[in-house]
């Protein structure tokens, strides 16, 4: 291989790499609002599926995010991709960066020969990691927290007997205070009794 062919290849190289770095951060871009709406409407369905549910349902909670996410991923990917560059395109990104004044678009068509690769290279992108980090790691916060958050399961309203209210308990003790003492007639503890229960 000559030269030639060798600068050629590591410039094309080159510019596939850095095709590909564009259209992956379009690509996290787009996924970035679904993800955070999506796993704050799921962590809520989790909270309340565990807080009503007896057994939750791990299996089926799994497969359907990761549906979810596969589907996201799909769709973000589909507004993307009017954003996405070619190889050729993101030459053109790397010669405008370095100032090369079209050096490369001419070497590639074979009007000039192809410059040797300069040892640091300015595509003129760099990852913003607070943007890119920010949505994924409040999803990975709300179904954390969804998850591990302590819930106590609803009682079904039918299971044991109902607790009666306190002013209640304490006319019953007062009656059957009464009672014990013989100060009011049976008949009149009777009838507070009978109406007590109506009220119950």
């Amino acid at each position: 291989m000559s030269d030639q062919e060798s600068s050629a290849a590591q410039w094309r190289r080159l510019a596939r790499h850095v095709s590909a770095k564009i259209n992956v951060a379009w690509w996290l871009d787009k996924l970035a609002v679904p993800l955070v709406v999506s796993s704050l409407i799921g962590s809520c369905l989790i909270l309340m599926a565990r807080r009503e549910l007896v057994q939750f349902p791990w299996a089926k909670t799994i497969i359907i995010g990761l549906v979810l996410l596969l589907g996201m991923g799909l769709m973000a990917w589909w507004l993307a991709r009017r954003h996405f560059e070619s190889p050729a395109r993101a030459l053109v990104r790397i010669e405008a960066s370095m100032r090369m004044r079209n050096t490369l678009s001419a070497a590639k068509q074979g009007v000039t020969p192809w410059p040797n690769l300069p040892e640091t290279i300015d595509d003129g992108t760099r990852w913003r990691w607070s943007r890119l980090l920010a949505p994924l790691l409040a999803a990975v916060l709300f179904l954390g927290t969804s998850l591990f958050l302590p819930v106590s399961a609803r009682t079904d309203s039918g299971e044991g007997p109902l607790d009666e209210p306190q002013p209640w308990k304490d006319l019953q003790a007062d009656i059957a205070a009464l009672g014990e003492d013989n100060t009011v007639q049976e008949e009149y503890l009777k009838e507070l009794e009978d109406r007590l229960d109506q009220l119950r």
